[in-house]
């Protein structure tokens, strides 16, 4: 993994993310990179008038950037490679998903406070969305978790088959340096059949020196089931396959995302295919 891209609005909840990321980036000798990405207001009349300059916002928020990127040396040493970038748009999401594209960005961390009721269910938050639509990685680590060594990672996907190479390929770096054990959790219905046992051995053979298992539930309830296996197995890591046309993949279109996201305080990873 190359390059790490932590979104910062220089709160305690993205604070949190700038930790956890620097411990990965260190462990996995990836370049951290933090952005802040200013969402351009839509003012008419005197409120657009009284708004400082988009270049004033800019020289600010880079010299917060530096000063993040310097209190993360101080931590966890000058060893890590950082950079800072600053970007503005009228959408926080398509603005990063732009940046993302354009850099080739391997993983991205975003913090996420734990949501009340009607945040959850009316609002949402900037970070599912982006969930949705980047085109890289995303790791979301909520406000106050403190980085883990993940011993135990839960892996929930429908088809064994259909994970991408290069997902599995991070998700066998991650075990071996972090030394973990891997379990894959299938969810099946009358649409979706059990893992089969030729993409079970090609993952045994791939990951021949690490414990992995294969657990499979029936139910409809898909973010439930993952939360449950979570914490049956004392997972440190939750990963998410987003799969085209697939259970896991309506996670990220339906109300339960945002169940799994806020009320799971385990760091969950979203991966593509």
């Amino acid at each position: 993994m190359n390059t790490i891209l932590v979104a910062t609005d220089f709160s305690k909840t993205a604070a949190s993310a700038e930790d956890y990321a620097s411990e990965i980036a260190l462990h996995l000798g990836s370049k951290l990179e933090l952005i802040h990405v200013y969402q351009i207001p839509v003012l008419t009349g005197e409120t657009a008038a009284a708004m400082p300059a988009l270049d004033s916002i800019e020289k600010d928020s880079i010299t917060r950037l530096e000063e993040t990127a310097s209190r993360i040396r101080s931590s966890y040493g000058n060893e890590l490679d950082i950079t800072v970038a600053f970007r503005s748009g009228y959408s926080v999401s398509e603005t990063l998903k732009q940046y993302i594209e354009e850099k080739r960005t391997d993983l991205l961390v975003m913090g996420i406070e734990e949501a009340g009721f009607l945040k959850e269910k009316l609002i949402g938050s900037p970070t599912t969305d982006i969930i949705k639509m980047s085109p890289c990685h995303v790791l979301v680590v909520h406000e106050g978790t403190r980085f883990k060594r993940p011993e135990k990672i839960l892996l929930a996907c429908d088809r064994l088959e259909d994970i991408k190479t290069d997902s599995l390929q991070l998700l066998k770096e991650l075990a071996e340096v972090f030394m973990a054990d891997i379990t894959f959790l299938g969810i099946i219905n009358e649409h979706h059949e059990k893992f089969s046992e030729t993409a079970s051995q090609k993952i045994r053979d791939m990951m021949r020196e690490i414990d992995v298992a294969f657990y499979e539930v029936r139910a409809s309830g898909v973010s439930e089931e993952i939360e449950k296996i979570s914490r049956r197995i004392e997972a440190d890591l939750v990963i998410v396959i987003k799969q085209r046309h697939s259970l896991i993949e309506r996670l990220f279109h339906t109300s339960t995302t945002k169940s799994l996201v806020y009320h799971s305080n385990i760091p969950l990873l979203a991966l593509h295919g």
